[in-house]
Parts: structure tokens; sequence; C-alpha cells
């Protein structure tokens, strides 16, 4: 009989694994072997040692595994070995059996869940959207409809702080040294007293989304989990009746104001995930972490609690979303945050905060802040914030401040303070003060509603109710409080009609003109602009100091067009005849000064016979006289 040594092969090769295989039953036998021993004050040597006598096998282990300097204390009453090993290790060794050795190797243990259901402790009720979390390792969850939640929790911490918290009900804590899965009922009691809101019906307040928003009055109604919403460990969620995370403004009568809570509730829709709204307004606790990165408000190192921990140093690859920044934040898109930012802020679209930012704020978009501001705000696009401002906003856009603003606002269309500015409005376009402005408006268009002691206005056009101080540019309006408007309409000794309309101020106005005389041989034509001030002279006298210049055409018998400049200054004294109408008159020193490349001395001098009497002096291209005024003026109904 002959074999093949392939034959040969298979043969030893079977025996081996038969032989090794017999070892291995045998060892794991040994392993169900009951023993009964105590130790005290042991090392955990010992223990394996004694085990292992009794098993007739040798443990096999990285010394890292063991704590040499741990004390047991095991009492084993007709155990096996193997019960022995779990009771050792407490589940956080593994092993594994190879002929005359156990190996043990460390536990790679699966997660835990605990579910249960939460409930009214009086009446019994279950309760939906409360939220269930750990604390330690950020796990989270919140009630289906039915009270029910299931919570994953894996075995990264040794101990574990469990917290159970909803608006409406005394928040619960419980600590769990030993995690095993397992079934867990809450009874919450209800809170005897529901805090007042913080705001005042009659102005602007943003109270805190923790104080301010109750669970929904509406029936919830049960949707099937759908895979983005995968994060969510209960079968059934409620229905989305949660929209705005960030601090609601409570004139809901102002249009503007209801839209633009409109557009803060679809950006809280769009941006943050249903379970993180509801943690926002269920956990009252501020949790804190050093680091967080995110992609997107629901996917990142906060996860579902992002709105409820606040972040020394937080990135955000696409959009983020936290309850406060300490030291630092950067995005590439959004970055937004519940409440405070303190330090630096950066995104590459904009920044949303819901309380307060004190350092810097840079958007390349927007950005908004619906507390206040104290540093700097700085953005191509616009900066908002809904309190106050204290520092710097600069915006290629708009700025706007809905209370007061102490500092500068710079942009390069339009600024807005709502209340009260102390500082610089700059705005090639337009800035505007909706109440009073003790600080300097500087642009093409500015309004302010009261302008205080202190506060000024330099631009093309200016308009205020009222101002303390004289605004300064081609036209400036200010209404009742002490404004000076005048229309006029006069004679003087060159020109049979003079419309002047005076504007501004009785410590500076500006002045237009028109006149034509329209009787002479040659026709005359004159427009002008210029500033004046007015002076009390007690009873129903005033005073004007006006000083104008202006174009002045005269058309000769040949068609031809002669241009000078008249220059003027008249002494004007007004007397009041009735409520709304003055009389005026005063002597006046005119100047006129002829054009040669614009003027035809063919026929002699242009603008001959002016005046028609002796002048204080006249050359070919200089004529300077004594004059007059005499008209009827209309004033304003109100001031001077």
């Amino acid at each position: 009989m002959s074999f093949s040594v392939r034959s040969i092969i298979a043969f030893w090769t079977l025996s081996v694994c038969l032989l090794v295989h017999s070892n291995t039953l045998a060892q794991s036998a040994n392993l169900e072997r009951v023993v009964t021993a105590r130790f005290s004050d042991a090392s955990v040597e010992e223990v394996l040692s004694y085990l292992s006598v009794q098993g007739n096998f040798k443990f096999s282990y990285n010394s890292s595994l063991i704590d040499e300097d741990k004390s047991v204390e095991l009492i084993l009453v007709n155990k096996t070995i193997r019960e022995a090993i779990g009771l050792l290790f407490k589940g956080t060794i593994r092993y594994k059996v190879q002929g005359q050795y156990v190996i043990l190797l460390k536990a790679e243990r699966d997660p835990v869940y605990i579910s249960g259901v939460v409930y009214d402790a009086v009446s019994g009720k279950k309760l939906p959207n409360v939220s269930i979390y750990e604390r330690n390792s950020l796990a989270s969850t919140i009630t289906n409809q039915n009270g029910y939640y299931r919570i994953k929790l894996n075995h990264t911490k040794t101990i574990f702080k469990l917290s159970v918290s909803s608006p409406q009900y005394e928040s619960q804590t419980l600590t769990i040294k030993i995690l095993q899965s397992e079934s867990k009922d809450w009874a919450l009691q209800p809170k005897v007293k529901q805090p007042e809101l913080p705001f005042d019906d009659n102005s602007p307040h943003f109270p805190n989304l923790i104080d301010t928003i109750a669970v929904p009055k509406e029936v919830p109604i049960l949707v099937p989990r759908v895979p983005m919403t995968g994060l969510l460990l209960s079968e059934y969620s409620v229905a989305d009746t949660t929209d705005n995370i960030f601090p609601i403004y409570r004139k809901d009568s102002n249009r503007l104001f209801r839209f633009w809570e409109e557009i803060k509730s679809r950006f809280s829709r769009m941006m943050i995930a249903r379970t993180q709204r509801i943690h926002d307004k269920n956990v009252t606790d501020t949790l804190s972490r050093p680091f967080q990165l995110s992609v997107l408000p629901f996917l990142g190192t906060n996860k579902l609690l992002s709105g409820s921990i606040e972040n020394r140093v937080s990135v955000n690859i696409v959009m983020g979303y936290s309850a406060g920044v300490r030291k630092m934040e950067f995005g590439g898109g959004l970055n937004g945050v519940r409440r405070n930012v303190n330090g630096f802020q950066f995104a590459g679209v904009g920044n949303i905060v819901g309380k307060n930012v004190t350092g810097v704020q840079m958007g390349g978009v927007f950005n908004t802040v619906l507390g206040e501001t104290q540093g700097v705000a700085m953005t191509l696009g616009w900066n908002h914030t809904w309190k106050n401002m204290r520092g710097l906003q600069a915006a290629g856009l708009i700025n706007i401040t809905h209370k007061e603003t102490k500092g500068a606002q710079l942009s390069g269309v339009l600024n807005v303070t709502g209340k009260l500015s102390k500082g610089l409005q700059m705005a090639p376009v337009l800035n505007v003060v909706l109440k009073e402005s003790k600080g300097w408006q500087v642009g093409l268009l500015n309004f302010s509603h009261k302008i205080s002691k202190g506060g000024h206005q330099i631009g093309f056009l200016n308009f205020s109710d009222s101002s303390a101080t004289a605004p300064i540019g081609f036209l400036s309006f200010v209404g009742k409080g002490n404004g000076y408007k005048r229309f006029e309409v006069a004679i003087d000794e060159i020109q049979s009609a003079n419309i002047t309309f005076k504007t501004g101020v009785p410590a500076f106005y500006n002045i237009l003109t028109l006149g034509s005389n329209f009787v002479r041989a040659y026709e005359l034509v004159n427009i002008g602009y210029g500033f004046g001030r007015a002076y009390k002279l007690g009873g129903r006298w005033m005073m004007n100091t006006d000083v104008t210049g202006g174009l002045m055409v005269e058309y000769n018998q040949y068609g031809e067009v002669n241009q000078g400049v008249l220059w003027r200054f008249d002494l004007g004294f007004e007397k009041f005849l009735a409520r709304n109408s003055t009389l005026t008159f005063g002597p006046s020193i005119k100047a006129l000064v002829i054009d040669p490349a614009n003027s035809s001395y063919a026929n002699g001098k242009p603008f001959k016979n002016m005046p028609t009497y002796q002048a204080i002096r006249s050359t070919e291209r200089f004529t300077l006289w004594y004059g007059f005024q005499m008209g009827l003026r209309i004033k304003q109904r109100y001031g001077d």
C-alpha cells in the first residue's frame, strides 16, 4: 500500500488541528470549574494566579491592561472561573482560549440603550418633546407623542449622568455607574410658577428663548422617521411645530418686524434640525466644550445638543450652530450662535448671534446681532444690531442699529440708528437717526428726528424735526422744533420781481432766489444761491443778514446773451404783519462781475444803466453799488 506526499501532509495537518481543538475544549471546560474563595486587599495578579491554578491553565496578557496598584475585594461562592473573570474585570476585559492559555484582551463593548416613558407625576399624562441627554458624552434624544424615549450610550466614560428636562417641569438627573441596557421611567414634577416674561409691551426687547417659548399648544401629529432624521432614536417623532431658535421680538403689530420674524423662522427651520430646536428650549443647563468642529449644524462634535453648548473655539465647514463662543469662531459659510460671542468671529457668508457680541465680527455678506455689539463689525454687505452698538460698524452697503449707537457707522450706502446716535454716521448716500442724534451725520442725505447739542449734519440735503445746532449743506430742512422757513416775493432797484426761498435754522439757513426784470429794455434774469442768519430784535421785529451769489443773464437788442455773476449782501428788517406774513425791507450792497468770454462789447459795455444811478465803482468788467430790497414774506406756522 503506497501513500502520496499530499496524503501524508493532509494526515498530519488534521492530526494537529484535532489536537489543538481538543486542548481548547479542555481549557474551555476548565473555565467552567466552580471555585469558592475570598480576596481582601489582594492584587489583580494574585487573583489571576489563583484562578489559573484552579483551572489548570495560564493567563496571557499585556501588562498595560492590568492596574497593578488596584486593590481587589472579591467574594466567590460557587462561581465558575468564567464568572469570576467577569466579576473581577466588570466587563472591561474580554478573553479567548488558545491551547494552554487564556488570553486577556481589551473589551470591545457594544453600545447599550436606556429606554422608558416620561410622564407628568401629578396627572400621569405622558409627555412629548421632552429632552433626555447625557452631558458628558452629549448623547441625546426626545420623547415621542407617547412619551417614549430610547437613548444610545457608548462605553466612553466610567460615570454617566442622564438628565431629563422640559420647560414646564423640574429637571431630573440620574447617575449611572454600571452601564447596561435597562428600562427607566421618569415622573416629572410640574413647576409651581412660570417666570414672568422680561419684556415691556411699549419697548422692543429680546428675552431669552428658554424663558419665552412654550411647548406648542397644538396637538402634535405623529410622522414616520425619514432617513435624513436618522439621528433620532425613537421610531416616531412629533411633527415640527418649533420655529425660531433665536430670541423673539414682541412688536408684532409692526409689519417690518413681522416680516423679519418670518425670515428668522424660515431660516431656523432651514438651518437647525427640529430635534436641536426642541433641545434648545428644553435644556436650561449651559454645557461647555473647549472645541467643536461641524460640517452642518446637526453634523458635528456638539451633536444635537449644539444649541446648549458653549465652545472656546468653534470651526464650521459649511454651517455651524452653538450656544456661545468664548474665544474665536471660523465658518466657511454661516455661523449661528444662540447666545453670546466673546472674541473673534469670522464667516465666509454671514454671522447670526442671538444675544451679544463683544469683540470682532467679520462676515462676507452680513452680520446680525439680536442683542448688543461691543467692538467691531465688518462686512461687504450689511451689519444689523437689534439693540445697542458700541464701537464700529463698517459695511459695504448698510449698517442698522435699532437702539443706541455710540461709536461709528461707516457704509457705502445707508446707516440707520433707531433711537440715539452718539457717534459718527458716514455714508455717501443716506444717514438716518429715527429719534435723537448727538453725533455727526456726514453724507449726501441726512435725516434725524431731533438733533441735540453736540449733534451736527453735513450733507447735500439735511432733514430734521428740530436741531440745536446749525446743519450745513446745500439745503437743510428743519421742522417745527426750531426750523426757519420763508417764502418771499420782493423787488429791488434792478429787478421787478424776486422770488426767494429760505430754509434751515435762524442761526444758519440756505437761500434759493430767482429774479427777473421783464419791463427793462434789455430783459434780465438772475438765479442765485446763498446763506444767511436771522436775529430777534424784540417785539415783532427780526433782522436778516444774507449773502447770495448767482448767474445774471442779459438779452440785448441783437439777441445776444451777456453773462455775469451778481454778488449781493442784504441787510433786511422783518416786521410781522399777521400770523404767517411779514413785511421785509432794507439796504443792500451789490457787485456785478461781467464775464467777457460770454458777453458782447460791440455796442458798448454790457448791462448798461445798471444801476440807473451813480455806482460806487464801475469799470468795463465790474460794477459796485448800493441798493435796496422790499417785499412780502410768508413764514412757517411754527417756530420763528
